[in-house]
């Protein structure tokens, strides 16, 4: 195809950068390119500066709320994109299993780029709709490892299993069994806004279920349920509904869209995050036993409701205007959860709802720790970043400013920042 892409991996000290090549003809493997990065040391000297400012003014009557915020830093990862590729995606993420990789889904060519942080190798793994090793239309995916890719695609209650040259290696279908209401087993989806990625744990896959019937349509009692968890087992091919539903009062104080995120941390745990609810339920996976707890964020007084009936457009418009909570992530290098909380935006009347749909401005990052108790709440500055664009590493968080009302935004090159947790004492 002959077009090239590049990975810049900048620091934000004095050293050197790296710079990492992808060409489409060879799979991309690329060449190494050093140079220097000047940084005024007075830049570095005043984020600490500030730091401890910051730190300083600490509320004494919520010492707990405030054990942890985030740095926002001037350290990134740059990414200089072909015009096949968005400056956004809806699947990504960090691996660190056996190399440092990231992975990057591209919806327009139905392929996953493949960059390895560590040595500098990167190359694409491009994925056939048709033919013997054919999967459709993919909309995510979970890298397992290297060579096991669990692909999810559109219109497939199931998913496949590809190794890293994109050969299939297994199909899973579920049965043909309904759920308990209208409609059958959903399509699984990895997506980064709700992020409720496809896992596996020792033997099992786990698929999160969004609801496919007439919202309106359902009984609050049908809802209640539903499972909204599948598990399948690779050695018997069982597939076992587990007792995950939405909330029984979910629905108590108005009609608001069937969107949750689910995440599993380093204990097996899955936790899952309803947009309109303040609380997170932790289940453990042993005998799925839940545990309500509250994670409600300091910038949400209420959560709004719509139409239960409104068109497409009015469903839109109300979740700009309605905050909401987005995605739950587990940090496994901090032992971290970070519940993405979304502060709601002004409509007016000549606003382009569409695009603010996809380009949210104000968030903040709500942060509990290993007993799930908020230990901080990062407020992001507004309009500057593409939040559901994260991925998280030993470092701290990378967040992509791709956001269209950030002044810097270039469709052709992407710039993740890093925000480091920042330990307070006392």
């Amino acid at each position: 195809m002959g077009a090239s892409h590049n990975v810049i991996y900048a620091k934000a000290v004095m050293g050197k950068s790296l710079i990492i090549n992808i060409n489409d003809d060879n799979l991309g493997y690329g060449e190494f390119f050093h140079h220097h990065t000047l940084i005024l040391k007075t830049m570095n000297k005043l984020l600490v500066f500030l730091a401890f400012l910051f730190a300083c003014n600490t509320s004494k009557q919520d010492k707990l709320y405030d054990k942890i915020t985030f740095l926002e830093t001037t350290e990134y990862i740059e990414l200089t994109l072909d015009s096949l590729t968005k400056p956004t995606t809806t699947c990504l993420q960090y691996d660190i299993s056996h190399d440092e990789m990231l992975y990057w889904f591209n919806e327009s060519t139905n392929s996953i780029y493949k960059f390895n942080l560590s040595t500098g190798y990167s190359n694409i793994i491009r994925i056939s709709k048709e033919g013997p090793e054919g999967v459709g239309i993919i909309n995510g995916f979970y890298v397992v490892n290297p060579n096991e890719i669990i692909i999810t695609t559109n219109g497939l209650a199931g998913a496949y299993v590809i190794d890293s040259t994109a050969r299939l290696k297994r199909k899973i279908l579920f049965s043909n069994k309904k759920q308990n209401f209208k409609g059958g087993y959903s399509a699984p989806y990895n997506r980064n806004e709700l992020f409720k990625k496809t896992v596996k744990v020792n033997n099992m896959i786990y698929f999160p279920q969004k609801v496919t019937a007439y919202w309106p349509s359902l009984k609050n009692e049908e809802l209640n349920d539903f499972s909204i968890e599948l598990a399948f087992n690779l050695e018997t091919e069982a597939l076992e509904k587990k007792p995950v539903h939405f909330p029984s009062d979910y629905w108590k104080f108005g009609f608001t869209g069937l969107y949750f995120s689910r995440e599993v941390d380093i204990n097996n745990r899955f936790i899952y995050s309803f947009t309109n609810d303040h609380n997170i339920y932790v289940y453990d996976s042993d005998n799925w036993s839940c545990n309500k707890i509250n994670a409600k964020s300091r910038y949400i007084d209420e959560l709004g409701y719509e139409k239960k009936n409104g068109t497409i457009e009015e469903h839109v418009k109300s979740e700009i205007k309605n905050p909401r909570y987005e995605a739950i992530r587990y940090d496994p290098f901090h032992d971290l959860y970070y519940r993405i909380v979304y502060h709601g935006d002004e409509i007016y009347e000549f606003t382009n709802w569409s695009l603010l749909s996809k380009n949210k401005k104000r968030y903040s990052i709500l942060i509990l720790n290993s007993s799930f108790k908020i230990v901080g709440e990062f407020l992001l500055p507004s309009a500057k970043y593409m939040v559901p664009n994260l991925f998280i590493t030993p470092k701290g968080i990378y967040i992509s400013n791709a956001n269209y009302n950030n002044p810097d935004f270039d469709e052709s090159v992407v710039k993740f920042y890093l925000f480091k947790p920042l330990f307070k004492d006392g």
